[in-house]
């Protein structure tokens, strides 16, 4: 077992909890849907920024903290 990627993936879910309770999601959410004038450019926005965050973790953090930013765009 990598403890190391695993101790990534378990901050990730503190940090996404902490990102959704905050309001944060919903701020960036509000963001992406700003910048964006139909869903298929809010779907891309969405891949476009998990894409960089993937680039400075691992997938599976940043699928966590993806979560609830993507939950909050589709109810926007």
């Amino acid at each position: 077992i990598d403890y190391s990627i695993l101790l990534v993936v378990a901050c990730a879910f503190g940090l996404g909890a902490a990102v959704e309770k905050v309001g944060l999601a919903k701020d960036i959410a509000s963001g992406l849907l700003a910048v964006a004038d139909s869903p298929l450019s809010a779907l891309i926005a969405v891949y476009l920024a998990t894409v960089l965050l993937t680039e400075m973790m691992t997938n599976n953090a940043a699928a966590i903290i993806m979560l609830p930013i993507c939950l909050n765009t589709a109810e926007v």
